[in-house]
């Protein structure tokens, strides 16, 4: 019921991650957020250990990611994930 829908089906199996970018499609696509990223939360500093969790941030303001970005890094001192790129990417017009 939380999901909304019997696509929840299609991510049993999934890794976090990909649930993460999932969820992160939704937010953009279906609730019309023109900005979505999602940001994984390790077990340790430096981006060490394993993914406890993933933090989605979703804003219509232009700013807002840049900001949480910067957080994110400033706090995990990480990369971010590939598919997070791609999502972003995936709404550039050529």
């Amino acid at each position: 019921k939380w999901w909304g829908n019997d696509s929840w089906k299609d991510l049993v199996g999934q890794t976090g991650q990909m649930v993460a970018f999932k969820m992160s499609e939704r937010l953009r696509d279906e609730l019309g957020y023109e900005f979505v990223r999602s940001y994984p939360i390790w077990e340790r500093d430096k981006g060490e250990g394993r993914v406890m969790f993933h933090m989605l941030h979703a804003s219509d303001h232009p700013a807002a990611h840049e900001l949480m970005t910067r957080a994110h890094k400033n706090v995990t001192q990480t990369p971010e994930p590939l598919e997070q790129l791609e999502l972003d990417l995936g709404k550039l017009e050529p």
